[in-house]
């Protein structure tokens, strides 16, 4: 977790037009799509075509989701509370590293390879979760706009009917 989120401290420190609470998710997203690119390149040249089909899609949202979590915790602390920002980027940091090991160890844990459709339901669970993460930053950050709100249960639709479509078609 920490290699995703240090380009992402050093886009924070470059970037002063980072100001609402979604430019956070936005630029560790953007972070944690280089870190996927690359490590599924790795996986690709290790393992071929078969690995990556189904990194491509699942490893990369879990990269999204994790490094959001991350920048949520910043972002609560910085917006909602307005103090104690490094003890929210701990805890939602240590969150996110649990994420993510979660993950990990139904998929790639040899003991438990019986149970690695729990990897598929997590993915799953994660994305509505990164959907209200999105949606919380979105409404509060253009919250000044007059009339305009964001409907959480259509972005979770459109991901979860979309990447199960991606997921049909490839199988």
């Amino acid at each position: 977790e920490l290699t995703k989120i240090v380009p992402f401290f050093i886009v924070l420190l470059v970037n002063k037009n980072i100001k609402e609470p979604i430019d956070y998710i936005y630029f560790a997203c953007v972070c944690a799509l280089g870190f996927a690119f690359i490590e599924n390149l790795i996986y690709f040249d290790t393992s071929g075509i078969k690995t990556i089909q189904g990194r491509a899609l699942t490893s990369t949202v879990t990269h999204l989701f994790t490094s959001s979590l991350v920048a949520y915790g910043i972002v609560i602390g910085k917006f909602s509370h307005k103090r104690n920002v490094v003890l929210y980027f701990v805890l939602f940091f240590a969150l996110g590293a649990l994420c993510h090991g979660f993950y990990d160890f139904w998929l790639i844990s040899l003991a438990v390879h019986n149970f690695s459709f729990i990897t598929f339901f997590w993915l799953l669970i994660s994305m509505n979760i990164w959907a209200s993460i999105i949606n919380n930053c979105l409404n509060n950050s253009f919250a000044s706009r007059l009339n305009w709100k964001y409907d959480p249960e259509k972005i979770n639709d459109i991901l979860l009917f979309g990447l199960s479509f991606i997921f049909l078609l490839q199988y």
